[in-house]
Order: structure tokens, then sequence, then C-alpha cells
């Protein structure tokens, strides 16, 4: 595998060993960057009037590395690990979604992707998207994303993802997650086509901890037992 394509080499340039706590110590190397970024808010106010409250229109990030030593750091380019993120709130339950990877050497890693979000608070989200991957692979992926919670015991996931290239349908997954008063638990099956592999799927995650895993619904986390009384 040539180095600009190698995972270690990504890890360097982004300047992973700059971290204490990075997850690797053995990634370490001389580096000459300087970082750029644009992170913006636009906002504006929401509501009835007389209770109206201040709410995110727009996300937009951007960000760039310069590399000081470009022949020795970034394959002979100055600029690389160019990125963006756009969201653009419609509505409190319709977001607009876009992000970006770019490096500027040859046959380096572009991924577009654009998509978007719609999200009932504590019953269910569902996303629509499609990636753009161009570099050592190419690939135009359509993703689609399903959680929704059928009642106070009971949540389903789903999603799929499916290449407009030669693989075709590329993989699929589903899963039920059951709701208890202290744990949640999920049993889910994924089939990759893409890789001929087939799997089954088992989580347990405490409820009362603010995680972002098994209890988020609709963009929120499920709350602790008892928060809108007996369940």
């Amino acid at each position: 595998l040539p180095d600009q394509f190698d995972s270690r080499d990504y890890a360097v340039r982004q300047g992973m060993q700059r971290y204490v706590t990075a997850a690797s110590s053995q990634i370490v190397a001389d580096q000459l960057q300087s970082r750029f970024g644009i992170h913006q808010r636009w906002q504006t106010k929401r509501g009835v009037s007389g209770r109206e409250r201040i709410t995110d229109v727009v996300e937009f990030d951007v960000d760039a590395i310069y590399f000081g030593k470009p022949d020795r750091d970034n394959y002979g380019e100055n600029f690389g690990g160019l990125n963006y993120e756009f969201r653009y709130h419609v509505g409190d339950r319709v977001t607009l979604l876009s992000d970006g990877y770019y490096d500027m050497f040859d046959r380096g890693l572009k991924a577009t992707s654009i998509g978007t979000l719609i999200s009932r608070p504590l019953r269910g989200d569902f996303y629509l998207g499609f990636t753009n991957l161009e570099g050592p692979i190419s690939a135009k992926l359509l993703t689609a994303t399903l959680t929704y919670r059928m009642n106070d015991k009971w949540a389903a996931v789903g999603s799929s993802v499916y290449d407009f290239g030669s693989t075709g349908s590329n993989g699929h997954t589903i899963g039920l997650t059951r709701i208890g008063e202290s744990f949640l638990f999920r049993i889910g099956l994924c089939v990759d086509s893409g890789r001929d592999n087939t799997s089954l799927q088992f989580a347990f995650e405490p409820r009362f901890l603010p995680t972002r895993g098994l209890g988020v619904v609709g963009g929120q986390a499920i709350p602790p037992a008892g928060y809108f009384g007996i369940e």
C-alpha cells in the first residue's frame, strides 16, 4: 500500500502525535504545519410572539492545513486536509447537511456528502444522503438510516447503503433495542454483500449514562426511567 494511502501516514498528517492521549503512541514524525479555520454560527429567533428563542440557522465550518515542508510532509502539495461541515436548519425538525474532505496530492482522498435529516425528539429520526468518493477508491453511495422508538419498551434501527458503481447493494443493518428500567439491550443483523459478510450484533449499555450510543432517539438521549412518570 503506498504511503499516502496508509492510515498511519494520514494520522501523522492530521497531527495525532500532538496529543498525549492519542490512540497510538507509535505514530511519531517531524511535521511543519500551520492550521487555518473559520467556524461560523448564523442565528435567528424562532417561536411564538413574546416567547421567541435564539436558535442556529446555519453552521458552517472550514479548516485547512498548510505544510511548510510539502515535499517531506505532504507529497509536494502545500495545502492539504481541507475539510468543511455545513448544516442548514430549515426548521426545528428538518436539517440539510453537507461535509467534505480533500487531499490535494495525486490520487488523494476527495470525499463529499450531502443529505437531509428529519428528526422528531424522543420519537425518531431519518437520514437520506449521497456520498461521492474519489482517490484510491471511487464510489458513489446512497445511504439511508432510520431510528424509531415504537413504544416505551422498544426502539428499532435500520440502515442501508447502495453503491451506484459495480458493487451495487453494499450493506444493510437492522436491529431492535429493548429499553429496560436500568439498561438498554440491542440485537441486530448486518449483511455486507460488498465483503460477502453476515454478522449478528449484540450491545448492552446502562440507561442512566449520558452517552451517544444506544440511548439516542430523535437526536436526544432516552431519559432515565420515571422521568415522565411511572412507566
